[in-house]
């Protein structure tokens, strides 16, 4: 999740727990991602996969640009 740049203009599509996103979907997305979940958990609620990645927007567009005027 953290290599996809996030800093332009974006639309998030959100594929329902466990399936995913559907192939049509998947073949009109520009970019795909997936967050990485270990031990046992197979997927994650949509509305808390939707809030990571959020944060993550939030993230690359403004925490990193303060970090790096902070320099």
């Amino acid at each position: 999740m953290q290599q996809t740049a996030l800093a332009g203009p974006i639309v998030l599509v959100i594929g329902a727990e466990g399936t995913g996103l559907s192939s049509l979907t998947r073949k009109h997305c520009d970019a795909l991602m997936s967050i990485p979940l270990v031990g046992k958990t197979r997927s994650l609620n949509a509305s808390v996969a939707a809030g990571m990645v959020l944060y993550e927007v939030f993230r690359q567009r403004w925490v990193q640009p303060q970090e790096q005027t902070a320099k």
